[in-house]
C-alpha cells in the first residue's frame, strides 16, 4: 500500500513538473492593446502601435529610428510604445483588420487611450510605411503632435532632424545615389587617364 502511495505521489508530481516546464503561451496582439491601453491611461499617454516584422525593410528602419535614445527619450514622454511582429505575435493580423488597415508594413497607428481615433490627426486607418520623404515625415510628426498636444517644438524638431537623418531617408538615399555616381565618374575618368597613357 506504501509503495503504491509513493509511486501515485511521484506521478503527480512529475506531471506536475512537466507542466511547470511547458512554455507560458505567448500574449496575444489584442491582450499587448489592451495591457498598452491601460497603462496609457496610468501614465496620461497615448498608445503608439507599430505592426511588422524582420523580413520587412521599411519596417527594420522604423525599429531603428524608435530605438534611437533621443527618440525614445521624447517618445517614451508621449507614448506608450508597443511593437507588435506579425509574425510571433498571435492575433497580428486580425487585429491589424480591426483596426481598419491592410497588411501594408509597417502599419502603424497613435491613439488616445480610451481607444477612440484622434479627431484631425490624419487618416483614421492609420499610416503605413517607414516616413522617408519630406511631406510623410511632417505628417508623421503632425500625427504625434494632436495625439500627444504636450510635445514640444523642440521635441518635434529633434523628431524630424532624426527622422532626415536616417539611413532610409530620401535625402540620405539621394545623397547615397550621388556618392556612388560620382565615385562611378572618377572611376572612369581614371580609366580614360591610364587608357591615353597607353
Amino acid at each position: 500500500m506504501t509503495r503504491a502511495l509513493l509511486s501515485f505521489t511521484l506521478l503527480i508530481c512529475d506531471q506536475g513538473e512537466l507542466r511547470a516546464a511547458e512554455p507560458a503561451p505567448k500574449p496575444t496582439a489584442h491582450q499587448l492593446l489592451v495591457d498598452a491601453f491601460a497603462k496609457a491611461k496610468r501614465e496620461g499617454k497615448s498608445v503608439f502601435i507599430i505592426f511588422g516584422n524582420h523580413g520587412c525593410t521599411p519596417c527594420r528602419l522604423f525599429d531603428a529610428y524608435h530605438a534611437a535614445p533621443e527618440v525614445q527619450y521624447v517618445l517614451s514622454k508621449h507614448v506608450v510604445y508597443l511593437k507588435v511582429d506579425t509574425e510571433k505575435t498571435p492575433g497580428a493580423e486580425e487585429l491589424i483588420k480591426r483596426l481598419g488597415g491592410s497588411m501594408g508594413m509597417p502599419a502603424w497607428w497613435i491613439l488616445p487611450a480610451d481607444g477612440t481615433t484622434i479627431p484631425g490627426a490624419g487618416r483614421a486607418k492609420g499610416s503605413a510605411g517607414f516616413p522617408a520623404g519630406p511631406s510623410e515625415r511632417l505628417g508623421y510628426v503632425k500625427l504625434l503632435r494632436t495625439a500627444c498636444p504636450q510635445m514640444s517644438e523642440k521635441e518635434a524638431d529633434l523628431l524630424l532632424r532624426t527622422l532626415r537623418e536616417n539611413p532610409g531617408s530620401v535625402e540620405s538615399e539621394s545623397a547615397e545615389r550621388l556618392e556612388q555616381a560620382a565615385a562611378t565618374k572618377l572611376t572612369f575618368a581614371k580609366s580614360l587617364l591610364q587608357d591615353g597613357k597607353r
